[in-house]
């Protein structure tokens, strides 16, 4: 192995631990949301989530939980979270999907 994959295969292992530690601590921190703040992110969902049917397309309005979106009928939608930091989204956010 030369000394440039050896690099790499360091760079990519420090890259590894860095998204664990990320992800441990987002998941920390959606369990420090109690049940209040869960509760309000599921109703404002539903205040301003809707679901269009349109030209066969389906569109869904909803509410960014800091993890996933919250569509108005509560159905949980995954984020990728490259998407989410790059979009920098925060909790409250509105996103609709297509």
């Amino acid at each position: 192995m030369t000394e440039e994959n050896t690099n790499q295969i360091n760079e990519l292992l420090q890259s590894i631990e860095n998204a664990q530690a990320n992800l441990s601590r987002a998941k920390q921190l959606i369990g420090d949301l109690g049940p209040e703040e869960l509760a309000e992110v599921a109703e404002k969902a539903r205040e301003i989530g809707s679901i269009d049917k349109n030209k066969g397309q389906q569109i869904i309005e909803g509410v960014f939980n800091g993890q996933n979106m919250v569509g108005p009928d509560g159905e949980i939608f995954t984020i990728p979270a490259n998407y989410a930091s790059k979009s920098k989204l925060v909790e409250g956010d509105i996103l609709k999907l297509t």
